[in-house]
């Protein structure tokens, strides 16, 4: 099991690691961030039955389409299975299932994780198994190709001309009241907890549904509100402990825009650095613009200084507090610290973003 390279969401993939233990099946986690050549080095020395990847970030499902070519290229007949928020069974179907002519399966909840194991390991009935899922993938992807439309693109040249327009003579631009990088410093959990979006909590442990109204759900409700009162006890205890700190540094700059799609970054009028933003280029009806992030820029012929920020948050120890409860053998709490260390640090990002904009930068209100 691992969560590929450039991800490091594993809550999904500890939940089926532990479901497929508690049912005799031995698993060799490799953790998150691992490289293909890890995957693959490690099925061969450990002689695995079947390779699992996880990833909830976009760029995972390229990982998980290099994997399958890479598996295909060294000849593998061991099965791959699929998981995580990001992946469905279209992409596994259209992009995956298409790179390795062995079984290749989306596994979208981890109570299926078990049965699908089993028939794929069983000798007297994979073969059928895995034939009937090609068969599957093959009509699936063969319908979902015909009823996609086919999408139109402009040029590049087309696109920058219709761009986003402002009229930089009449905007107001407001200037941040402290430039530079700053680091927050003493921010208490307890501050973040109104910011917190308890939704997709309930998505990681595979119930769906969205709060506060999952609890009152006639199929999964009763089990919803028993892991939120286990969530809030565990959140309590975090605070009362301080066994999560939350860090964050963010900085505001003086910016204009470059090359149509570029932004400069500026300190004290000497540029710093430039982002390279992407325009995007496909075919729009008329009076529809194709944007890029440099359009709200004010560009530099202008004449007029304008200002963009970036932050970075991080909520620490959960990690150590994790293997602290997996040392106990209690892998339920294990995975709870985890999931309420995510959802705390997608608040920090909300609360971060609020505190920005109202306080450091001082936004007019009708601009929030």
């Amino acid at each position: 099991m691992a969560t590929v390279k450039g991800d490091v969401h594993d809550i999904g993939k500890n939940i089926v690691s532990v479901v497929l233990a508690c049912n005799n099946y031995e698993i060799v986690d490799l953790g998150v961030m691992v490289p293909p050549e890890k995957i693959i080095e490690t099925a061969i020395s450990e002689r695995v039955d079947a390779i699992g990847l996880s990833g909830l970030i976009t760029p995972s499902l390229d990982e998980m389409v290099y994997l399958a070519k890479e598996m295909q290229r060294q000849n593998f007949e061991l099965p791959l299975l699929i998981g995580g928020a990001t992946t469905s069974k279209a992409h596994t179907a259209v992009k995956i299932d298409t790179q390795y002519k062995n079984a290749v399966v989306h596994v979208n909840d981890a109570s299926r994780a078990v049965t699908v194991v089993g028939d794929l390991l069983n000798k007297k009935s994979s073969r059928a198994y895995v034939a009937e899922l090609k068969k599957n993938y093959d009509e699936f992807r063969t319908k979902f190709l015909k009823r996609g439309k086919e999408k139109s693109y402009i040029s590049i040249q087309e696109a920058r001309q219709r761009k986003y327009t402002i009229d930089w003579d009449t905007s107001e631009i407001v200037k941040p009241k402290a430039m530079g990088v700053q680091v927050l410093k003493q921010l208490s959990l307890k501050e973040l907890l109104p910011f917190i979006d308890w939704s997709p909590f309930f998505r990681s442990w595979d119930l769906h549904g969205k709060y506060p109204d999952i609890l009152k759900d006639d199929v999964v409700g009763e089990q919803a509100v028993q892991l939120f009162n286990d969530a809030q006890e565990m959140v309590q205890h975090i605070i009362a402990k301080q066994l999560l700190k939350p860090k964050a540094v963010f900085g505001l700059f003086e910016a204009n825009t470059i090359n149509d799609d570029d932004i400069s970054v500026q300190k004290k009028g000497e540029e710093i650095a430039v982002f390279r933003t992407l325009r995007q280029q496909l075919k729009k009806r008329e009076g529809i613009p194709n944007i890029a992030l440099a359009d709200f820029i004010a560009p530099k012929h202008s004449g007029k200084t304008d200002y963009v920020g970036a932050f970075c948050v991080g909520v620490f120890g959960a990690q150590e507090l994790a293997d602290s409860y997996r040392e106990k053998e209690d892998d339920y709490n294990a995975i709870m610290v985890q999931a309420i260390a995510d959802r705390f640090a997608e608040a920090f990002a909300e609360y971060l973003h609020k505190d920005v904009r109202t306080k450091h930068w001082a936004m007019p209100k009708m601009r929030i």
